[in-house]
Formats: structure tokens, C-alpha cells, sequence
């Protein structure tokens, strides 16, 4: 409830130690939580900058669809999705953001491969078997 009180400590936590990832990813959820996208792009961009992983680059694209910059935004899921090829969530978010991007033939290839991703869970976590 105490908002400014949270981002406060948030900012003592990033100057004690800027290399956290935890610390950025935390911080950057947390502004976009508020919907403050440009704040929490920025911030999801200094986790990646410490280390690019498809996760970093997935929470850099929400933050970025956030904002309606549907083809900077699709452009950064499919970075994502080249990244990390099996996450479901990442394949998800790149077909709906194509989708509003007004890429219908991206949208459907893109709900295919979640689609194939959560079959292929199922067969192997358990992940999946109620879709």
C-alpha cells in the first residue's frame, strides 16, 4: 500500500549493490505493477545489461508492449524467444503481441509453436495437461 516507502527501498537496495539482478527484475516488476512502463523498461534494461537471458529480454518486451510500441515489442519477444525457444510464456506473449501488431499470420505460427511447447510439457512435467 505504501508505495513511495517501497521505491524508496528499493533504491537504498540498487545503491548498496547495482549488480543484484534480483534487485532490477524486483524493482522493474514492481513499476510496471503500477504502470509505470517507461520506468520499469528502463529498469528491466539494466538487469539485461547485467546479464541477457531470455527472461531479461522478455520482461524488457512487456514493459515495452506496456507503452503500445507493438514492433519494438515483437522484435524483443522474438530476440527473447530465439534466447529461450521453450518457454511457453515467451511464445505466448510474441503471438499476442503480433497479434496486436496486426500480424495475423505471425500471431497464428506463433500460437502454434505455444501450442506444440505446452504438448511437448505435457509430456514431460506435467505442464500443460488441462489446455
Amino acid at each position: 500500500e505504501n508505495h513511495s516507502r517501497a521505491f524508496a527501498l528499493y533504491g537504498a537496495a540498487i545503491r548498496k549493490d547495482p549488480t543484484s539482478l534480483d534487485t532490477w527484475n524486483d524493482y522493474s516488476f514492481a513499476l510496471s505493477q503500477r504502470q509505470l512502463y517507461r520506468e520499469a523498461e528502463w529498469a528491466a534494461r539494466r538487469s539485461l545489461a547485467l546479464k541477457r537471458t531470455g527472461d531479461a529480454l522478455f520482461m524488457v518486451a512487456n514493459n515495452i508492449m506496456g507503452q503500445k510500441r507493438f514492433d519494438e515489442a515483437c522484435n524483443t519477444y522474438q530476440e527473447a524467444h530465439q534466447e529461450t525457444p521453450l518457454s511457453m510464456d515467451i511464445a505466448h506473449n510474441l503471438g499476442y503481441c503480433r497479434h496486436l501488431n496486426n500480424d495475423t499470420k505471425g500471431a497464428v505460427e506463433a500460437a502454434l509453436a505455444t501450442c506444440e511447447l505446452y504438448v511437448e510439457a505435457r509430456g514431460t512435467t506435467g505442464e500443460g495437461k488441462d489446455q
